[in-house]
């Protein structure tokens, strides 16, 4: 799946850009395992390609369930969705 869909992507990163990968399904049905795979593969690709330079990368992980979004790195804390005036999705915090 990650050579298919996330690794074309990856160029887009450094031209400052930014990358967004959902999965969405029924609890249980593997998402979890599936984008840690994901996750890691990506991780050492960008890790291969900047090849020992300096650079900046911010991930984050949420999970949007019954309505409201989680950060799965910040101990499942709930967060607010807010769109700013220039129409970007802002996360606070």
């Amino acid at each position: 799946m990650y050579d298919y869909t996330l690794k074309p992507l990856l160029p887009k990163l450094f031209k400052k850009g930014v990358i967004t990968v959902f999965a969405y399904g029924q609890t249980g049905s593997g998402k979890t395992f599936t984008m840690k795979g994901v996750h890691n593969n990506a991780v050492n690709e960008i890790f291969k390609q900047v090849g020992g330079k300096a650079i900046k990368v911010f991930m984050s992980f949420f999970e949007i369930y019954g309505g409201k979004c989680f950060d799965l790195l910040n101990k499942n804390n709930q967060v607010r969705i807010l769109e700013d005036k220039n129409d970007k999705v802002q996360i606070p915090g």
